[in-house]
């Protein structure tokens, strides 16, 4: 899944990162009602100087 997620936008696999979770059986999705799906992008990478951090921002 990391790899092809990767792959889709056009970026290293190490960038991508997938958690996965249970609902323990609350709401629709706990009752087998439904899926629900999450994304989250952050596309800046922080960048470790000698005396600073800086954000760089990288288009995709």
């Amino acid at each position: 899944m990391q790899r092809s997620v990767a792959k889709t936008l056009s970026v290293e696999p190490g960038r991508i990162s997938i958690k996965i979770t249970t609902t323990d059986h609350l709401g629709f999705v706990g009752r087998e009602e439904g899926i629900a799906a999450i994304a989250v992008v952050f596309p800046y990478v922080l960048a470790a100087t000698q005396n600073q951090s800086r954000l760089i921002h990288e288009t995709l």
